[in-house]
């Protein structure tokens, strides 16, 4: 079963570490971001470009899964409204991966509920729609800074 209180307590210290850095870095950060909607992906990649961060979008989870045999990424984000897919199921098999990426969902809803189900499926948080920078500077520090994924 998961333990919350054993996940947050392996956050570490204040001032982050090398990973959390790692998000202040030019061109340090690959995403990949499954977005359906083409002004979502538009709104992303301008807030990636002032981020001096790496995009590449995917409109299904099939095309997020061939890129993501490619180079390494080192976070996904998953929109909350795939059509043909539940996001659930796409976060559970992206985060199964061999040395899979984190995994964040993206939704223009944002409460407790949704993020425990996020959790759930061994993903790492939440961000809201429409992107904002430092908003997701802060939460992919965030999902970067803890040493291993959530077991359930």
């Amino acid at each position: 079963m998961f333990d919350i209180r054993r996940w947050f307590s392996s956050a570490p210290a204040a001032g982050g570490n090398a990973t959390t850095r790692l998000c202040d870095n030019p061109g340090s950060v690959r995403l990949l971001a499954i977005l359906p909607g083409a002004g979502d992906a538009e709104q992303l990649r301008g807030v990636v470009e002032q981020l001096d961060w790496s995009v590449s979008i995917a409109g299904t989870e099939s095309q997020a899964m061939a890129l993501l045999q490619g180079e390494p990424i080192t976070a996904v984000i998953c929109d909350q409204d795939l059509p043909d897919e539940d996001w659930r199921d796409v976060i559970t098999r992206i985060a199964a991966l061999p040395h899979a990426p984190c995994v964040l969902l993206a939704s223009r809803v944002m409460d407790q509920y949704l993020w425990n189900e996020v959790i759930q499926c061994r993903g790492y948080d939440v961000v809201s729609k429409p992107f904002q920078r430092e908003e997701l500077r802060r939460v992919l520090s965030f999902a970067l800074s803890f040493p291993e994924r959530p077991s359930l």
